[in-house]
């Protein structure tokens, strides 16, 4: 009985110890290709000629950068074993689509940069469930349409970059329980109309700027529920038509 319980444990033992070897291989086989720094674990992958996510990223990275590079797509669940990252960069790519499930398990994340990509559409549920994010940055990419829950469950975002796309239109709903954002940038646009409750579920933002778009009329309960703005860039369109009262819940605006 001795012997075989053993054998079991040795057997046991020789399994952990091939997979930590190999693992602890495959962690020093990709930090030759990229940068790895430091404890927490820093990632630099930028300037790789990378066209995918890597493998064997190092599961206790807690910031990684793979902008510069000639990404195009982004697997579901690319990221799903990096539960420790914080920072995120995939700026200057080819990334043309983000798919439901891109960042799943990524309940650290503060921050997420995607700025200067190819991408066109925001689909819904794109960025759910990412408890910690803190800033999103999608400047600089070819976004016209922002669908229907696009943004949900961020319950601690508080800044979102969509400066320098094609958005033409905010769909109601687009943003839902991400109530603590308070800045929101949406200038060099084609914005030609701000619609009622645009920004209905965004109850604390301080700061949205629609400079630069096409917007030439303004409806009346276009900003209900945002009763803490006091910054509204405006400028640089072609407003002709303004309904009576369209700013009289900004009642604590102080720069328009």
């Amino acid at each position: 009985m001795f012997r075989q319980n053993f054998h079991v444990v040795l057997t046991v033992v020789l399994i952990l110890c091939v997979r930590l070897f190999w693992e602890t291989h495959a962690t020093s086989e990709f930090c030759r290709k990229c940068s790895c720094k430091g404890a927490p674990q820093r990632v630099n992958c930028t300037h790789r000629n990378l066209s995918s996510v890597p493998q064997n990223i190092p599961n206790n990275v807690e910031y990684l950068d793979l902008s510069h590079n000639a990404i195009s797509s982004l697997e579901q669940n690319a990221f799903e074993t990096l539960t420790k990252l914080k920072t995120l960069f995939l700026e200057n790519n080819k990334i043309t689509n983000i798919e439901h499930g891109t960042f799943k398990g990524l309940h650290n994340l503060q921050t997420l940069r995607l700025t200067n990509n190819k991408i066109s559409k925001i689909e819904k549920e794109s960025f759910v469930n990412l408890p910690e994010l803190y800033e999103i940055r999608l400047s600089d990419n070819k976004i016209s349409k922002i669908e229907k829950e696009s943004f949900v469950n961020l319950p601690k975002l508080h800044e979102i970059d969509l400066a320098r796309n094609e958005i033409s239109k905010i769909e109601q709903n687009s943003f839902v329980n991400v109530t603590r954002v308070n800045t929101l940038r949406l200038s060099d646009n084609k914005i030609s109309k701000i619609e009622k409750e645009s920004f209905v579920n965004l109850p604390k933002l301080h700061e949205i700027d629609l400079a630069r778009n096409e917007i030439s009329k303004i409806e009346q309960n276009s900003f209900v529920n945002v009763t803490r703005v006091n910054t509204l860039d405006l400028s640089h369109n072609a407003i002709s038509s303004l309904e009576q009262n369209a700013f009289e819940t900004l009642t604590e605006l102080k720069t328009l």
